[in-house]
């Protein structure tokens, strides 16, 4: 028998009031500092075939104002990391350029590592790119073998294809994902040429980099047993090279101190809104990548609390909206699904039938994360402590009605009562399934 149902969010918290239409067609708000995304004319004459369609001068596009009264941005403090200062010393430098070298044209002849017959099962298949444009694009992330790099015997991470290492070049530290073996290759290389999308649709913007919610892969290098002992003799597989980014939202949130009353958000409340801003901005992105990244979660978003940014990774999981939508039919049809970290799951992927991974359903993780770092309590909690089968289904149950807000604590349902701004645009995302375009206007009126 399942558990009586908590009682409904509405009954705790008063009814949230209807959600007002989006007016596309009002004029833009005025913006403090800076906007994300707002296209600019392209600074650099590169062939990517990545490039999406921008909209014109006139038509309707989302951006975050991420300016704040404590000037969490100063206009004039370099929040740049020493690795991106070295790597990307001015905007009018591709990333590209400077670490990989010039830019290939399609005739270029193929990295050697890339070449065979067998490295090309591993690549990406996209409906909306050709294999040769996907070749081109993986190719132009090898990085030049000029480049020296060395593992270090520090792990940052592991997951359930690749593990991720500290290393160095002669000047500089980053982080290596490598897969656990060559047949884990594939997933190096999806996610690299997801991450090529985002940087060349970043180039073409001209965005700052310090101030990109994403993070920005350095490019792809190749490495065996004798650089790395726990690969096989005779296996040569692709590494993922990024920077290397101090901590993860999931550390700052398990290291913050619960405060006491009036109940301030946990994480403090000029970092939660630093947060909030900087997730919607990447979903901006996304949006306009035609990209779902499918597993939001916070272990997935670096923390540098020096510059006090927070950068979305891990694109593994990700995929072109159009190439969702192609696989979920072959997944439905063989009874799969896309791999799912339930506690950060809208609950239509989990319905009967499970509903394809879209942007709605980024948002609604974006909205768990923000719950999280609100209230310093992962979301049903209390549920995953008990680990037995009764409260497994439990779990299930309850995040198929959408029942989040109202399996909190007391305590973490008077932090969102002490804020009310943060609790309306946690419960716009998760209760009211507001749309991304509301949602940033919402954050905008602040």
């Amino acid at each position: 028998m399942f558990k009586t149902p908590p009682m409904s969010t509405e009954a705790r918290f008063g009814a949230m009031p209807d959600c007002a239409p989006i007016q596309p067609q009002a004029s833009p708000r005025s913006l403090w500092m800076k906007t994300l995304p707002t296209p600019k004319s392209p600074t650099h004459s590169l062939y990517s075939p990545l490039s999406f369609k921008t909209p014109t001068k006139g038509s309707h596009r989302m951006s975050i104002n991420t300016s704040f009264d404590d000037s969490v941005f100063s206009p004039s403090q370099d929040l740049t990391s020493s690795t991106e200062r070295d790597f990307f010393p001015s905007p009018d430098t591709s990333p590209v350029d400077t670490m990989y070298g010039p830019k290939l044209s399609m005739d270029s002849p193929i990295s050697p590592q890339l070449a065979s017959p067998l490295e090309k099962r591993s690549f990406p298949v996209s409906v909306t790119f050709s294999e040769e444009d996907v070749v081109h694009e993986l190719d132009d992330s090898v990085i030049s073998d000029s480049v020296p790099i060395s593992l270090n015997n520090t792990a940052l991470g592991k997951g359930a294809y690749s593990t991720v290492l500290e290393c160095s070049s002669p000047t500089e530290k980053f982080a290596i994902k490598i897969p656990t073996n060559s047949k884990k290759s594939k997933y190096i290389y999806k996610e690299m040429f997801n991450y090529k999308i985002i940087q060349n649709y970043l180039i073409k913007n001209d965005f700052p980099l310090h101030s990109f919610p994403i993070l920005n892969a350095h490019g792809l290098t190749f490495m065996n047993k004798k650089q790395y002992v726990k690969l096989r003799v005779g296996e040569t597989v692709p590494c993922l090279v990024l920077p290397l980014v101090p901590s993860t939202l999931d550390k700052l949130i398990s290291n913050s101190a619960p405060s006491n009353p009036p109940y301030q958000l946990h994480i403090s409340s000029d970092l939660w809104w630093v947060l909030a801003k900087q997730l919607l901005m990447s979903l901006i992105v996304l949006h306009d990548c035609h990209m779902v990244h499918m597993d939001f979660k916070p272990t997935n978003i670096l923390y540098d609390p020096i510059t006090q940014n927070f950068k979305v990774a891990d694109f593994t999981s990700a995929e072109l909206a159009e190439d969702v939508a192609a696989e979920y039919k072959t997944k439905i049809d063989n009874g799969m699904f896309f791999d799912l970290t339930l506690q950060y799951c809208a609950p239509e992927l989990i319905g009967t039938p499970p509903a394809a991974p879209s942007y709605m359903t980024d948002l609604y993780a974006i909205g768990l994360i923000l719950l999280s770092a609100a209230t310093g309590e992962e979301p049903y909690s209390e549920i995953i402590k008990s680990q037995n089968a009764s409260s497994m289904i439990y779990l299930n149950e309850s995040i198929k009605k959408n029942k989040v807000l109202d399996l909190l604590s007391n305590r973490a349902f008077a932090i969102l009562r002490s804020n009310t701004d943060a609790d309306m645009l946690i419960r716009m995302i998760l209760q009211e399934r507001c749309p991304l375009e509301q949602v940033v206007e919402f954050v905008n009126s602040i």
